[in-house]
């Protein structure tokens, strides 16, 4: 039986591959978040914590939100 977390990895790698396939910019960062989010899961409850991953998702969420949120509201 697959642990529930290696169910959250998979989807984190889908997600990711899914944004190769998003033709807007507001499609991709939202589909990036959704992935930044379950990364963030995975390596936290991975066993042991697998803080590369962990960072690198901890880094860029906030810049994949900050993106998209400037892309929606049109500031520059």
């Amino acid at each position: 039986m697959t642990e529930w977390v290696d169910v959250i990895g998979c989807m984190a790698a889908v997600l990711v591959a899914l944004t190769f396939y998003m033709k807007s910019m507001v499609a991709l960062r939202s589909i990036a978040i959704a992935s930044n989010i379950c990364f963030i899961a995975y390596a936290y409850y991975a066993d042991p914590i697998l803080y590369p991953i962990l960072y690198l998702h901890l880094f860029l969420f906030p810049l994949n939100s900050y993106r998209l949120f400037f892309l929606i509201f049109k500031f520059h």
